[in-house]
């Protein structure tokens, strides 16, 4: 089956509020099976949230949901991510300053495109560049998520700049843990801070490196691995005195 092209900024645009498309319009791309019914769920959870959208332009919810639904179809097969995206751009374009925009959005540009043709290294580099813009931007309008951070922190490092990405994660950490921030699991969170830990210990930063592994433990208060961690880095605090 033929892949499906990656589309323009104003291509996608055009589509985001569009008239729904029939079943007999849509293709599903790459090897994934094509299933009515989830096409038809796709369909119909995105036509209630451009109707909400009409209706109330400047909801950042149904923005939010729109774009969510885009990007799971996109991720069964459906078509290229490009469609999440645009409606990211649109809604911070038709809605008041919003963190959790800017932080999604970021999220998508720092992802593997999905069902799209392949991206230049040129052109990936321009996502995370862009994506970086976001977070900024999402910590600025919002600077109690310690996800916001943490993602900025990550970006960072996986683009080599291990002194930004070190203060991303001493900010994350300085933030005390809200249990019902976002939609990570407790496990999710207490591996992320597992990592941040680990991180800063590679880069001879004990006592943050500490100050992580202990956020993870209140977390995850028996897990064996981050008992270990904490007592080794704390060792080593004690031996440099």
């Amino acid at each position: 089956m033929q892949k499906q092209s990656r589309l323009l900024p104003f291509q996608a645009g055009l589509l985001l509020f569009s008239a729904t498309l029939s079943i007999g319009q849509m293709r599903p791309v790459g090897a994934h099976p094509y299933q009515e019914n989830s096409v038809e769920s796709y369909r119909q959870e995105q036509a209630k949230w451009r109707d909400v959208i009409r209706r109330d332009p400047k909801n950042p919810e149904a923005y939010l949901q729109l774009a969510a639904s885009l990007s799971s179809e996109a991720a069964e097969g459906y078509w290229c991510e490009t469609y999440a995206i645009a409606a990211y751009r649109q809604a911070i374009t038709a809605v008041p300053p919003n963190a959790e925009i800017h932080f999604q959005l970021a999220g998508s540009l720092l992802s593997d495109p999905v069902n799209c043709d392949e991206y230049s290294p040129t052109e990936i580099a321009a996502r995370h560049k862009e994506a970086l813009i976001h977070l900024r931007k999402a910590i600025a309008i919002d600077s109690t998520k310690d996800d916001y951070y943490m993602t900025l922190g990550d970006a960072l490092k996986n683009q080599g700049q291990s002194d930004a990405a070190m203060a991303a994660y001493k900010a994350a950490i300085s933030l005390p843990f809200k249990p019902d921030q976002r939609s990570d699991s407790l496990a999710n969170k207490s591996m992320r801070y597992l990592l941040i830990g680990d991180y800063l210990r590679e880069q001879v930063v004990d006592l943050e490196a500490a100050a992580a592994y202990r956020k993870a433990l209140a977390i995850a208060p028996d897990n064996p691995t981050l008992q270990k961690r904490l007592k080794e880095v704390e060792l080593l605090l004690k031996l440099k005195g």
